[in-house]
């Protein structure tokens, strides 16, 4: 369209009308000396539509720019000497060590990463001081997938135990934010797990930007044990409900928050099962024992987290908006 336009104001029509294609030949030998020939006369273009060319060409580029923006302006390129490993971690680009969650792009980092994709490098005070790297501040990264567009990360169970001290009830419940960055929670890999013998737990959230008028979220899942003797109704590998239960997030979900039901509490059978754990992670490895809801071996095996896998994307557009 745009060089039909171009053909129409520049009347490149008219002119290409008067020129004629020749057809093959064989070349002929040259002469020694050059003939002095009588030039033919050729259309020559108007005056007026030629110094319309500059112009036209500075309209046509501006209107490529505001429809592609990404022709416009090429991001960036990540300097040579940026850091691509910390500990035993991978950093492909558009992801990067950055010197702090806000400085993605920032000149002191030479571009290392894209926006919303920097990464810090920080040395832990956990098995021997090994560097480690952490998004949006304090979670750990343990792998990145360039290929599948998913990063693995580490996530804090939530308990709510019967403290035998004070005989009360005593909760520890966390939460993710990752609202404004690249990163949701995958649907198809994540669950939502909660492990108990009296369990009742929320997971709350927002389906979109939190706290900027997205869908609302909220769902549960309930562990029971039954009978007298807890041990002999659990089973090893079982997650659907008696001990263990497990259930689906929505897509699109950045944000959540973990609460446990009161009215759902182990103060009766202490004895048995003191804890009860809640836990967005991956379940794809995920394989219930008995044991995690009988004894603090879900929580401590882990070292107090559980895997859980985020997709990631560079923009919010779809490849619609470039057809």
């Amino acid at each position: 369209v745009i060089m039909n336009v171009l053909a129409s104001i520049l009347g490149w029509d008219d002119y290409k009308a008067t020129q004629t294609t020749p057809s093959p030949t064989k070349q002929s030998k040259p002469t020694p000396f050059p003939t002095q020939t009588t030039p033919s006369p050729t259309p020559s273009m108007p005056f007026n539509r030629l110094a319309a060319v500059p112009v036209l060409l500075l309209w046509l580029v501006s209107v490529l720019a505001a429809r592609f923006p990404l022709l416009g302006a090429a991001s960036p390129q990540p300097s040579s000497k940026c850091q691509r490993k910390c500990g035993s971690v991978d950093i492909p680009y558009p992801f990067g060590i950055v010197h702090s969650p806000d400085d993605d792009e920032g000149d002191d980092d030479g571009h290392c990463a894209m926006n919303g994709f920097g990464l810090t490098c920080n040395e832990t005070g956990t098995n021997g001081g090994r560097h480690r790297p952490f998004a949006a501040g304090n979670v750990e990264v343990v792998g990145v997938s360039l290929q599948q567009g998913q990063a693995r990360m580490l996530n804090d169970i939530s308990d709510y135990c019967y403290n035998t001290t004070t005989r009360e009830m005593v909760r520890d419940e966390w939460s993710l934010d990752f609202a404004g960055t690249p990163y949701m929670f995958s649907d198809t890999t994540n669950k939502f797990t909660v492990i108990g013998c009296q369990t009742l737990a929320y997971i709350n959230g927002d389906d979109g930007d939190y706290g900027d008028g997205g869908d609302k979220y909220m769902s549960g899942c309930v562990a029971m044990c039954r009978g007298d003797d807890v041990r002999t109704t659990l089973s090893n590998g079982s997650c659907s409900g008696i001990g263990c239960c497990q259930t689906a997030i929505p897509k699109g979900l950045q944000y959540y928050y973990v609460e446990f039901d009161s009215g759902f509490n182990t103060t009766e059978i202490h004895n048995v099962s003191r804890c009860s754990y809640a836990v967005l992670m991956d379940s794809s490895n995920f394989t219930f024992s008995t044991t995690y809801a009988t004894s603090p071996a879900f929580i401590n095996n882990n070292g107090g987290q559980a895997p859980f896998v985020m997709d990631w994307a560079i923009g919010n557009e779809t490849c619609d908006v470039l057809d």
